[in-house]
This record gives C-alpha cells, sequence and structure tokens, in this order.
C-alpha cells in the first residue's frame, strides 16, 4: 500500500482550523436581513467539524497502523531475502562438491546384490514367505505365487594336459605319469548340460506359510533331465531332496568348473531337517538324510540307519565388517555293507566328521572382497566330498581276510579369495586339497592326495549376465606316491533368468 505523505495530513488539519475561525467570526458579524434564507447555526457548524475532525484522526490512525504494517512487511522481505540467498548459497555449494550415493540409495544397491545372490542360489534360504514374494506372480483365483527361475549355462573347455573327463576338471581323474591315459593330448568340449529351472511355490495356510522348490538341469547321461532339488518347507520343517545339511553352498567360491571344488561337501540329499532361529540370524539345524555309502572291496552297501547331522550357522557375525556367514557341522554315520560271499551277514562300521566353513568380508580386506573357506575331519564320511566321491569306494574297505569293514580317516580344506576390482569386474583364486590315509589292505595305486588350483577373472556386463574365463591345475598322487598333473581353460557365460 502506498504510504500518505505527512505534510498532506497537516495542510487538512491547517484548512479546518481556518474553517473554525471563519465560522466564528460570522458569528459576531450583523444579522442578515429576514429575506435571505437562514444560515446553519454555529453550534450546528461546529458538530459537523467536530465529526470531520474525529474522521480525519481516525484515518491518520489507520495511516500509521498502515505505515508500520508496511515497515513491518518490509523488514520481513528483507530478511526472506537473506534467506534465499543463504538457501542459494547453499545450493550452490553441494552443486559444487563430488557427488555423494545416499544411505538409501546404498541400501538399495545392496538389496539388488542380495536378491541377486539369492537367485542364484534360491534353495538356501532359511525363511519361508507366504503368497507374493520378489519375482513371483500371483496363481489367480489363489492366495498362492510362483517363481520361474533358473540360469543357461554354456562352456567351452580344453584340456591343456591328459585328464580323464572332458568336460570338467575333476582332479581325481588326474591319469599317472607313464601310463597310457597320461598320453592323452588335448581335448575340446563345448556344452550347454549344467543349464537349470527351478520352481519356486509359496502360500499362506491357516497352520503357516509353505513353500515347495522343484529344480532339475539336463547334467544326466546324454543330456537327460536329471532332478538337482524337491522339497517342501513348512514353518521349521524341511522335507526333501536338497543340499545336506553337512554343506555349506553359500560357502563355494565362484567359478564356471561344474565339478567344483575337490575338497568341499557339496551333494544333495534326501532328508527331514528341523530348524530352530534361537537368536536372531543363529540358527540350530538337527536333520536325518539319506544313508549314502560307497565302499571298496568284494562287499555292497546296505542302507539301515539315516545319517545324523547337527549344525550351528550364524548370519553376519558382529566381529567383522559386512555382510558373510560362518558355520560348523558334526555328521555321524552307520556304515552298513554285505560281503558278496554272504550277502545276508551283515558287517558295519561308524563314520563320523566335523566340518567348519563359511564366507566372511574380514576387516584387513578391501571393500567388497570375501574369503571362502572349509575344513573338514572325520572317517568314513568320503561320500560327502567331491573328489573322493567321484573315485568312489572311499568311505571304507572291506578286508576279506578279516571279514571286516574298515572307514577310511580323510581330511578335506580349500581357501577362496574373491576381489572386486571395479562394480563389472572380479577374480577368484581358489586352492584345495584332499587327503586320504590309507589302510594296509589297500592296494598300493589307492588314492592318497589331490591338490587343486584355480583362478578366474569374471564380467558382469548387465546383472543378470556373468561371463567368466578359468584356468585350472591339479594333481593327484597314489598311496606308493605315483603322481600325475593336468591343467584345464574354461570359458563359459551364465544367463540368470
Amino acid at each position: 500500500m502506498r504510504r500518505t505523505p505527512r505534510w498532506y495530513a497537516l495542510a487538512l488539519v491547517a484548512l479546518l482550523s481556518a474553517a473554525v475561525a471563519a465560522a466564528e467570526d460570522a458569528a459576531k458579524a450583523p444579522a442578515t436581513p429576514p429575506e435571505e434564507p437562514t444560515p446553519p447555526s454555529v453550534k450546528d457548524l461546529l458538530k459537523v467539524i467536530e465529526a470531520q475532525r474525529a474522521e480525519l484522526e481516525k484515518q491518520l490512525e489507520a495511516l500509521r497502523k498502515q505505515n508500520d504494517a508496511i515497515d513491518a512487511q518490509a523488514e520481513q522481505i528483507a530478511k526472506l531475502e537473506a534467506a534465499l540467498l543463504a538457501v542459494q548459497n547453499q545450493i550452490q555449494e553441494m552443486q559444487n562438491r563430488p557427488e555423494v550415493v545416499s544411505i538409501d540409495q546404498a541400501l538399495e544397491e545392496r538389496l539388488k546384490k542380495l536378491e541377486l545372490g539369492l537367485e542364484q542360489v534360491p534353495e538356501i534360504s532359511e525363511v519361508v514367505s507366504a503368497g507374493d514374494f520378489p519375482g513371483s506372480i500371483r496363481i489367480p483365483g489363489t492366495d498362492a505365487a510362483i517363481k520361474i527361475g533358473g540360469q543357461v549355462r554354456a562352456t567351452l573347455v580344453e584340456n591343456l594336459e591328459a585328464l580323464g573327463v572332458d568336460d570338467r576338471f575333476v582332479t581325481a581323474a588326474i591319469p599317472i605319469e607313464g601310463t597310457e591315459e597320461a598320453g592323452k593330448g588335448s581335448r575340446l568340449t563345448m556344452s550347454a548340460r549344467a543349464s537349470r529351472f527351478n520352481f519356486d511355490f509359496r502360500t499362506p495356510t491357516s497352520v503357516g506359510a509353505m513353500r515347495a522348490f522343484l529344480e532339475a538341469d539336463f547334467a544326466g547321461t546324454g543330456n537327460v533331465l536329471r532332478l538337482r532339488h524337491a522339497f517342501g518347507r513348512w514353518r521349521r520343517w524341511l522335507l526333501g531332496q536338497t543340499w545336506s545339511t553337512f554343506s555349506d553352498p553359500e560357502a563355494e567360491p565362484e567359478g564356471i568348473d561344474f565339478e567344483g571344488l575337490n575338497a568341499i561337501a557339496l551333494l544333495r540329499q534326501m532328508q527331514v531337517r528341523y530348524t530352530w532361529e534361537y537368536e536372531e540370524r543363529k540358527f540350530l539345524a538337527v536333520a536325518m538324510e539319506d544313508p549314502l555309502c560307497s565302499v571298496d572291496g568284494p562287499a555292497e552297501c546296505v542302507s539301515q540307519f539315516p545319517a545324523i547331522v547337527v549344525r550351528l550357522r550364524v548370519e553376519q557375525p558382529k566381529w567383522i565388517r559386512g555382510a558373510g556367514h560362518y558355520q560348523v557341522a558334526a555328521l555321524l554315520r552307520a556304515l552298513r555293507a554285505e560281503p558278496s560271499t554272504s550277502p545276508n551277514d551283515v558287517r558295519g562300521a561308524r563314520g563320523w566328521a566335523l566340518s567348519a566353513s563359511g564366507s566372511l568380508a574380514l576387516a584387513f580386506l578391501p571393500d567388497g572382497d570375501t574369503v571362502q573357506f572349509a575344513g573338514y575331519l572325520g572317517e568314513g564320511y568320503g561320500s560327502y566330498i567331491t573328489d573322493l566321491a567321484a573315485e568312489g569306494g572311499q568311505d571304507a574297505v572291506f578286508d576279506g581276510g578279516d571279514d571286516d569293514l574298515q572307514p577310511l580317516p580323510a581330511l578335506g580344506a580349500y581357501l577362496g579369495y574373491d576381489h572386486e576390482w571395479s562394480e563389472r569386474w572380479a577374480s577368484t583364486a581358489t586352492v584345495g586339497i584332499v587327503r586320504v590315509d590309507n589302510l594296509d589292505i589297500q592296494p598300493i595305486d589307492a588314492y592318497k592326495r589331490t591338490e587343486r588350483y584355480s583362478a578366474n577373472i569374471r564380467w558382469q556386463p548387465v546383472p543378470r549376465l556373468f561371463v567368466i574365463a578359468e584356468l585350472l591345475a591339479g594333481k593327484r598322487v597314489n598311496k606308493d606316491g605315483q603322481r600325475g598333473t593336468s591343467s584345464q581353460i574354461q570359458v563359459g557365460a551364465r544367463f540368470l533368468f
């Protein structure tokens, strides 16, 4: 509002004063002739003047209030302009700073990596969610949801030296130097038989959430469909075929070799398992599993009692910097076999094993780097170790002379280190060793020890595509000290869906 000048108000007051004086002079003048109209009385004029003066004072008061309001508004506008200038300076300063990822963005990226990891090994989850879950589709007309997943896996395998198999690296199959098998030249194999697909079905019920998981690949003989996982989960119970409770699939280092590490316990077993989360991210599991058995000598395995496994698993332990887990497990089994000379006369032995494994992002490692490890010790558990299972007959040896079944002591261990070069490039190096304490009754060419070494580089151009090149080398040593070595190159890709 426009401010009224003070001199204008003073002029009005002066004019009114002059009018009052003129009226008083008129009152003292002679009376007007009778024929002329009678002018207003002085009293009436004074009333009019007084009313006008009151109105003028009222307007002057309003003007003063308006002037005060204008002054206050001007002061407020000045403060706002100062605040606006400060904000503009802050914005300019933030624009000049390097870009910083917010906590929400970092959490979102972490969740994406976690979800992708679960898609690669979807059967390991200890939690059963009901109904909709990431990547699922609601089944029309029901409260259940289903997810279709898997991977297309294609590899090119080149044996640089003689090896008993051509499509993977099996250290137990390395031929001994000087044998006819060791004279083989290089071999090339291209395969997609490791490709697989799965169905994950989940539904809420009146007694809790339920989950069913089914997975198959094409790794059977002649690329025939082969069952990998088929299990159901309800509350704390699991029933069906999946990774043995003694296994730790999340502790397996990254690689393209379909055989995997020689020293890892990574097998799928029919089982009944009960899992209890006794503290946050701490799980205790007890399972009865199929009594898988393989003996050497003139005898055949017989299944009479299930294997018992107890496992303690801790996820994201407080003493490490980032994500990770570790677990310890114990295995107890009863080995049974029937000699070929007396099929109905069962011989028995005890088998046991202890394990410790994990995958940890330790504090002294660069960001993004992890260490994978596992160690196994026991006797009569060879069927659980990849290399000993490939060799066969490594649980126990039947002594025909004493008509007795003797378990084989063995140990295995591996260490893997995964390094992230950038967001899209990473590498993993591994070393693994398996050793059997041979018995006197075993032949001189019996399996005694294998060593496996590998290094790879991985490229991830998009979240669901991995391209890997890997170099592998290994050695086999027999009971008599004879040995052989071999090496292999593998190049492949995995397309997750």
